[in-house]
């Protein structure tokens, strides 16, 4: 064969599949990145959230300390019944237990990724709430002190055994000596003046520093996702560009592919139906090559036209048409209604004798076999047809056939196989009108039947 020159299409695949492959990696390096940039971008939403909740609830807590102690300290007892106002003291008591201590929500800021700045800023306006938190728990003993000295004071109620129970919750807070000798009524006023403007501007000033916090967070989870929102755009834009040279280059393929050779082939295919010979001396090196061989096997067709033998239809065995028979006869189109019945016949125990006797007693059993179904179902004047389509399996084909006379058949079968010493499942289907419901569709159905069959005789045979 002559060597043909022409573009081969390796030539123009290979660069373009690595140019491709080259661009689908920097697809994944870009995916990867705007993966990367979109989960940081979520986890500085997410800290930010985290943070400002922190000191809310920081700020949450120190509002809700002050007024509780602040509206017990200023009112501590129910002056007209002299009990006492155990009320506010157990809400500032519940406050204490369910929020967070400023020392876990410290720990919480202190674990994010903010700014030494702002973290030094919370961490000093927590201690400035410990500060407040110290003067309540002051306060809150020097009223302690002056119940206990103050005889007025009911401490035979169940406020006060209440009061006492909140009191054992609240951290103890050691008066100072001076404070100590003032009288039970100077107490009274001691603990209001703790509250005095003083720690009201310093409380109003922690309330408005944890609120520049808030702000300080935010303008740093802003700074910190506008980078990041800048980065995802710059690898969005190399990402596009890239799926852009990669539809360029696949549609280029795709051009020569069809051009150069698919329409060769398509006209290829015309003549060949046409028995033409092919023009050789279009599109890429293969079309050319395929355009030759081919004119070349054209060439050789007549030389071994001859030398081709039919198949054979007749089982050498039994001498019965074999599957490829069957097969032919089941594509032969069905023109008439027609009365038909399929038998499917499976043959007992050959594995068991080709094991134990050998493969010349196996075939004798299957001559045997292929003797008791013709002498059953070969009847005359009717079209008879008897296959052997597999190693232990029979067909037989009964046309114009009764349905009330297949019962007769069966027993005469079954008797053939008492005489023949051969055991046979069979299975049979049948029709009035074969046009209607098909040859395949008789012989799936005789099939099953005829395997429903076979497990009935292995059953009865352990049974015996």
């Amino acid at each position: 064969m002559k060597e043909k020159k022409g573009i081969r299409i390796v030539t123009i695949f290979v660069p373009a599949a690595v140019a491709i492959l080259l661009l689908y990696v920097l697809i994944v390096i870009c995916t990867y990145f705007i993966n990367t940039a979109s989960t940081k971008t979520i986890n500085v939403l997410n800290r930010t959230s985290e943070s400002i909740t922190d000191i809310s609830d920081l700020q949450s807590r120190n509002n809700k300390l002050y007024q509780t102690s602040y509206s017990f300290i200023n009112k501590p007892y129910l002056e007209t019944e002299n009990v006492v106002n155990v009320v506010p003291l157990k809400e500032y008591v519940r406050e204490l237990e369910t929020s967070r201590s400023s020392n876990e929500i410290l720990e919480d800021i202190q674990n994010q990724d903010l700014s030494d700045e702002i973290k030094d800023s919370i961490k000093k306006n927590v201690n400035i709430g410990r500060e407040l938190f110290d003067t309540q728990r002051h306060a809150l003993y020097l009223i302690k002190a002056a119940f206990e000295a103050d005889g007025s004071v009911d401490k035979t109620t169940d406020s006060y055994a209440e009061y006492l129970e909140c009191m054992k919750k609240i951290e103890v807070f050691n008066l100072p000596a001076d404070e100590q000798p003032i009288p039970y009524q100077g107490k009274y006023g001691t603990a209001i003046r703790l509250f005095a403007a003083e720690y009201n501007q310093k409380n109003g000033k922690l309330s408005s520093d944890l609120r520049a916090d808030s702000i300080a967070i935010t303008e740093h989870a802003n700074q910190a996702q506008k980078s990041l929102t800048n980065q995802i755009k710059t690898f969005r834009l190399i990402l596009w560009v890239s799926l852009a040279l990669i539809l360029l280059a696949n549609f280029i393929c795709l051009f020569i592919v069809v051009f150069m050779l698919v329409v060769p082939i398509v006209r290829y295919a015309k003549k060949i139906d046409d028995n033409e010979r092919l023009d050789e001396h279009i599109g890429l090196y293969e079309s050319k090559r395929l355009a030759t061989a081919y004119n070349a096997l054209l060439d050789r067709h007549n030389e071994f036209e001859n030398e081709l033998r039919e198949v054979a239809e007749e089982d050498a065995l039994t001498g019965l048409p074999n599957r490829y028979s069957y097969n032919k006869f089941l594509s032969t189109p069905i023109q008439d209604e027609k009365r038909v019945c399929i038998f499917v016949f499976d043959v007992n125990n050959l594995k068991y004798v080709n094991d134990n006797f050998g493969h010349a007693k196996g075939d004798e059993l299957i001559k045997k076999a292929s003797e008791c179904i013709t002498q059953c179902f070969v009847i005359d004047d009717h079209t008879i047809n008897c296959y052997r389509i597999g190693g232990d399996e029979f067909v037989a084909v009964l046309i114009n056939l009764y349905e009330e006379d297949i019962p007769a058949l069966i027993t005469k079968f079954k008797t053939m196989q008492t005489v023949k010493n051969v055991s046979i499942a069979v299975g049979y289907s049948y029709s009035n009108d074969v046009k209607e419901i098909g040859y395949e569709k008789l012989f799936i159905e005789a099939d099953q039947k005829m395997y429903d069959n076979k497990k009935e005789m292995k059953q009865n045979e352990t049974t015996n």
